[in-house]
């Protein structure tokens, strides 16, 4: 086992021991003398200590241990000089060392080593500029390396990395506070990846809550919001947890901060879940509505869930093709997608239109709530407001008596709703009482899907 400790002779430095008296020493005096070199993030990877230390030299670098003085090493001198590249945070994933550390020139970014100097280098600038990403929180869930990082404009991204430039993106970017923020969580519990992120508008008093991802923006989406209506600034919602969350019996179990109840234990049950959705109506054809139906975490069973369309002021069988049926959570699934046809049509409707998916009868082997049973789809008007014209009319004048003058008005499109006009006459070289019986101020309508009066 490694260690650090300070013997009062040598400083604070690396030690190891067996659990023996005798077996109990230190590995190396790095810092020569009796100043601290202070390891720091002491971390194994393939059998290969890894840790940060100052040497008095270099400043605080990336060093290595194989518990012996010969091998106990720094493995790069990332930025030469006595302040040194400040690794933070290392973490192993797989068998790579992710760690956070500024070279100078790039500010605090993603770095990987696999211990050699060559092998010791940046994954990403993820900030570009010199302003430094300052990745932290770095976790190791199912293989991959999530992580925070601050990302442009000035926003707080929840990142991943597999170890490669391409393979480093930032999934979803959350506001950040003139406050500041308390220590921010990644976690897995039952191989998902839970995380706290501020809910707030940018610049106002931050509000943590627990969130969840599946490592895609559409797959990230808040778990609990805890908030209060009466919250204030000294009383917001933290979901930050110290310790993490804990999955046990089909709950995950955190500790936020609340105004009514302070920091207390709370946990959440699964639960299903679907979220409003829009789609643009088209022109012809049929368009799809896709909900998005969530099951919280993962079953070891199937999980059932029965859904239905329902009219809003959409119509079924005009509007929208009617849907029904039973969805299905095979063990292991937290997604599934319900399709709904929208129908295309060229005819103006006036306002979106809408109709709701809902859900019952949840079957499953263990308690699974639904959090919301219903979910509103907009169908969104594409067809232009149709254009009001009124055509030329002409017409003999005649010897006595009066004749009528038609004037044809049209609309350019079909519209499924009555559209109402003022007509009048007004004077040009002709006039009203002496040539043309005067119209006052009257109204005329064109009846729905008809284009002309």
């Amino acid at each position: 086992m490694y260690f650090t400790a300070d013997d009062g002779t040598y400083g604070l430095e690396l030690w190891k021991t067996d659990g023996t008296v005798a077996g109990t020493v230190m590995v190396k005096n790095i810092w020569a003398g009796n100043s601290h070199s202070a390891p720091q993030s002491l971390t194994v990877v393939n059998n290969t200590l890894f840790f940060s230390a100052n040497d008095g030299v270099n400043g605080r670098e990336l060093w290595k241990s194989d518990g012996t003085v010969a091998g106990t090493v720094m493995v790069k001198d990332i930025l030469p000089g006595i302040i040194g590249s400040d690794p933070t945070d290392l973490t192993k994933v797989n068998n790579t060392l992710f760690f956070s550390a500024s070279n100078g020139t790039s500010g605090y970014e993603l770095w990987k080593s696999d211990g050699t100097e060559a092998g010791t280098v940046m994954v990403k600038d993820v900030y570009p500029g010199g302003n430094g990403s300052y990745p932290q929180s770095m976790t190791d869930v199912n293989g991959v390396l999530y992580f925070y990082a601050s990302v442009p404009p000035g926003a707080l991204g929840l990142c991943k990395s597999d170890g490669t430039e391409a393979g480093t993106i930032c999934i979803k970017s959350f506001p950040t506070s003139p406050l500041g923020s308390p220590p921010l969580t990644i976690a897995e519990a039952n191989g998902e990846v839970f995380f706290t992120a501020n809910i707030a508008e940018s610049g106002q008093a931050p509000e943590y809550e627990l969130w969840k991802t599946d490592g895609t923006e559409t797959g990230t989406f808040l778990v609990a919001d805890l908030r209060e209506p009466s919250a204030t600034e000294e009383g917001v919602s933290y979901g930050s947890m110290e310790h993490g969350f804990i999955y046990v019996g089909n709950r995950v179990y955190f500790t936020p901060v609340t105004q009514s109840v302070g920091s207390e234990l709370f946990s959440v049950r699964n639960y299903i879940s679907v979220s409003n959705i829009s789609v643009v109506e088209g022109d012809s054809g049929t368009t799809t509505a896709n909900f998005k139906v969530r099951l919280l975490m993962k079953e070891a069973g199937d999980v059932s869930v029965d859904y239905a369309t329902v009219d809003g002021t959409a119509t079924a069988g005009t509007d929208y093709i009617s849907t029904s049926g039973t969805l299905t959570f095979p063990p292991g699934t937290t997604e599934l997608t319900v399709s709904v046809p929208v129908e295309g049509d060229l005819i103006y409707e006036g306002d979106d239109e809408t109709f709701s998916l809902v859900l019952s009868n949840v079957s499953a082997s263990s308690e699974v709530l639904l959090l919301n049973d219903s979910a509103v789809a907009t169908i969104l008007e594409n067809d232009p407001q149709p254009v009001v014209s009124v055509g030329p009319a002409s017409i003999e004048e005649g010897n006595w008596g009066y004749k009528n003058m038609n004037f044809p008005v049209s609309l350019s499109s079909p519209s499924a709703v009555t559209v109402s006009l003022s007509v009048y006459t007004s004077d040009m070289s002709a006039n009203g009482g002496s040539d043309y019986e005067s119209i006052p101020n009257s109204s005329i309508e064109i009846a729905p899907g008809e284009t002309s009066v």
